[in-house]
């Protein structure tokens, strides 16, 4: 399910560049499919195991549906979740069309902050419903009906570059980014190594 809801919000970022363009684009069907196995392959079975094993290493600390315990698990989710989420979508998908890790690491200068932050605006509060309201064993389920404004959305940014500076003009993307980029050249390095 969470391949097709990937999939689904890739369409959806397709057709609003359309719209937005004013004209007919190409529909790019591998991206939809890489984007489809990324949810598919890796979010949908690495969610299923962060919010139970989520659940029962904050549980082992602090007592459930108390507000701490809900907050610990968005934090948890925020801080742990959202950047690999985002980092490892930026970085597989410039990949998987041909870029390589000096794109990789461009992008992930560009727009791994900003893309943060619009994440933060959202997910914390949307996951402080979930984890307060809904038994663990369907938070994955809630996550996806989120999941597919978010692939969107994450579709849209990894389509263009420099995306704040489109949504609001003559703003820039901080680049104080070191340690993620640093970690995209050291991954490089090692696939480089092996060729």
């Amino acid at each position: 399910m969470t391949g097709i809801l990937w999939a689904a919000g890739d369409c959806l970022a397709q057709k609003a560049e359309c719209i937005a363009r004013k004209r007919k684009l190409r529909y790019n069907y591998r991206r939809t499919a890489f984007t489809a196995a990324y949810g598919g392959a890796l979010i949908g079975p690495f969610g299923h195991f962060w919010y139970r094993k989520l659940d029962k290493v904050v549980s082992s600390c602090l007592q459930p549906s108390t507000a701490v315990f809900v907050a610990a698990k968005v934090a948890a989710d925020t801080f742990i979740y959202t950047p690999l989420n985002v980092g490892l979508f930026f970085a597989l998908m410039t990949v998987v069309e041909g870029g390589h890790w000096t794109e990789v690491r461009h992008k992930l200068q560009q727009d791994f902050l900003p893309t943060m932050g619009a994440e933060m605006a959202i997910w914390p509060a949307y996951q402080a419903v979930n984890f307060a309201r809904v038994p663990v064993q369907h938070q994955l389920l809630i996550c996806s009906v989120g999941t597919l404004f978010d692939s969107t959305f994450l579709c849209w940014v990894h389509d263009h570059n420099d995306w704040l500076s489109m949504v609001v003009p003559g703003l820039r993307a901080p680049t104080a980014l070191s340690p993620v980029t640093d970690a995209a050249d050291s991954i490089g390095s090692l696939l480089n190594a092996g060729k």
